[in-house]
């Protein structure tokens, strides 16, 4: 019974760690840090510079596209997340709150890799 309860709050620090993780990446996003954002992305090998820039690109593009289309991203809400402990993966569920008061849920699948999570 306790090695069940202590397995579960495990879990849930599992879950509570990978959706502040989340969030954390898209605050970075929505602030300008680009080459942040980009390095909180999981690649199991290492990717060629070239891609790399377009990555930080196509990040600096989106969140553009975003004020441009939304008056920006004012805040990202933490909606909640589900881990799956065998495999190291989750799916952040994120809610984002634009500039002209819409609000977006997104998922934001999550890879555990040497004890830190980063977005796949």
């Amino acid at each position: 019974m306790i090695a069940a309860l202590c397995l579960s709050c495990s879990e849930q620090k599992a879950e509570i760690t990978a959706e502040h993780a989340a969030k954390e990446y898209y605050d970075m996003l929505f602030a300008g840090d680009y080459a942040g954002f980009t390095a909180a992305m999981f690649f199991p090998d290492s990717i060629p510079e070239t891609y790399h820039r377009q990555l930080i690109a196509n990040a600096a593009m989106f969140a553009a596209r975003q004020k441009e289309m939304h008056n920006g991203v004012r805040e990202v809400r933490i909606i909640g997340s589900k881990t799956d402990s065998l495999s190291s993966t989750a799916q952040a569920f994120l809610l984002l709150c634009y500039g002209d008061s819409l609000k977006e849920e997104i998922v934001v699948p999550m890879t555990k890799h040497n004890g830190k999570w980063f977005m796949r």
